[in-house]
């Protein structure tokens, strides 16, 4: 009698040890799945959706029809929040011609550690779009140059004057990894830039 109960209890003890056990494999099981999935997800989303580039200078480089050039930058070395930054006019003789304008931007935040972002762009021209919205009708901007899927780019445009234009020009660079098709409403802007223009 004793022997039957004795066995009992140590049957009861093992099959309580052996749920216990299992509930904390189940349990351990879940932590690790929660902890992970969370940390994947979030690492796969920082992937797919790379950071923005410090940018701290655009550089505008305009040619006329008969090869002369000139320029106009945006320049701000210590980054947002800091010195305002510099902002060239833009001064574009009104006749008619059309100006091929090519486009470069930078990380001058260290001036012995430039970083060329230009070429960046160029590499992952996939995921960028330079967008340019005049202030007025008579400033045209057109795209010269396309991705692997034919989707513009605009590091190199032409702007062609209608009338005498003094008014200005917003441009942004936006970053449109795995999303870009050719608008400018989506993805994240790496920089937005209002020159002003006068076209006399």
């Amino acid at each position: 009698m004793k022997t039957t109960e004795f066995m009992n209890r140590i049957n009861r003890f093992f099959s309580l040890s052996v749920i216990v056990a299992l509930a904390a494999a189940v349990s351990l099981t879940s932590c690790k799945d929660d902890d992970e999935d969370p940390d994947d997800h979030d690492h796969d989303h920082d992937h797919e959706h790379d950071e923005t580039e410090l940018i701290t200078t655009m550089r505008l480089t305009f040619s006329d029809v008969n090869g002369q050039q000139t320029t106009a930058s945006f320049s701000d070395p210590d980054g947002p929040g800091g010195n305002d930054p510099s902002i060239d006019t833009i001064a574009l003789p009104f006749d008619g011609a059309p100006y091929t304008v090519n486009i470069e931007v930078l990380d001058e935040s260290d001036p012995d550690d430039v970083e060329d972002i230009t070429a960046e762009i160029e590499e992952e021209d996939n995921e960028h779009l330079f967008c340019f919205t005049p202030s007025s009708n008579n400033l045209s901007v057109a795209y010269n140059d396309e991705d692997e899927n034919g989707l513009a780019v605009g590091l190199q445009t032409t702007w062609t004057l209608q009338d005498v234009f003094n008014g200005s020009i917003k441009i942004e660079l936006k970053h449109q990894p795995g999303e870009k098709d050719g608008s400018c409403g989506i993805g994240e802007t790496d920089i937005e830039v209002t020159f002003p223009v006068q076209g006399n």
